[in-house]
């Protein structure tokens, strides 16, 4: 799972050597956790904040899985996960990093094309997804024989293969009477780096700027004392 911690032992040490036992190490422990919950708060806004930058958000499930877990007295660290990059299936790890994605739950991935998505904000309709129409295919006979794709031939979809490429298939769909090019199915794709998690959180969350929250905030507390 794709996660940043956050821990104030270094800035502990460095305001231990400032202010001595002026505070007492319990609300120092105190003061610290609520700094680093404060960073975590902050690199989480940051996070979600930049996603449109890098990918089209047409639902909440990527932004809400960007969590913190608070720091606390007794446990100096606070961390920023997200939920979508760790499991069976992470999908958000590799916008992260980079790399090839190979399909997870079936043999290919398939690709939306502009019969089925005409703008990247649009959502394909259950009925247009591969596995509905793959479901339609299969009630006229076996896939990939002739029997299967004569039979087929007046449901909504059919599969063929590249004449270019015989490792990419497409699906194609009936519109308006005509069968046009819906999906493409592929054995791997390779996916850009984004840097979607870490870098947005590096902008925020340094030793330094930890260093002066923290001092800060101990200053604070002894003016108030």
């Amino acid at each position: 799972m794709t996660s940043i911690t956050i821990s104030g032992q270094q800035g502990i040490d460095k305001v231990l050597g400032l202010i001595g036992n002026t505070l007492s190490k319990k609300n120092l422990s105190y003061i610290v956790a609520q700094t680093l919950t404060s960073f975590a708060k902050d690199g989480q806004a940051e996070i979600v904040g930049g996603l449109p930058s890098d990918f089209v958000i047409r639902r909440q499930w990527v932004p809400n899985g960007i969590k913190i877990t608070p720091a606390t007295p007794g446990s100096l660290e606070a961390q920023i996960v997200s939920l979508d990059s760790g499991g069976r299936r992470g999908f958000m790890t590799i916008q992260e990093f980079g790399g090839i994605k190979t399909p997870q739950t079936s043999r290919t991935l398939a690709i939306p094309l502009t019969a089925v998505k005409p703008t990247p904000e649009t959502l394909v309709p259950n009925a247009l997804k591969p596995k509905a129409l793959t479901m339609w295919m299969q009630r006229g006979g076996r896939l990939g024989g002739k029997r299967g794709l004569k039979q087929s031939m007046n449901a909504n979809a059919i599969i063929v293969t590249s004449k270019t490429n015989p490792d990419h298939k497409y699906i194609l769909i009936k519109k308006n009477g005509k069968y046009v090019p819906g999906w493409l199915l592929v054995r791997s794709a390779k996916i850009k780096e984004t840097d979607f998690f870490y870098g947005p959180a590096r902008k925020v969350i340094t030793p330094d700027a930890i260093y002066q929250r923290l001092i800060s905030r101990v200053l604070d507390e002894l003016n108030r004392s």
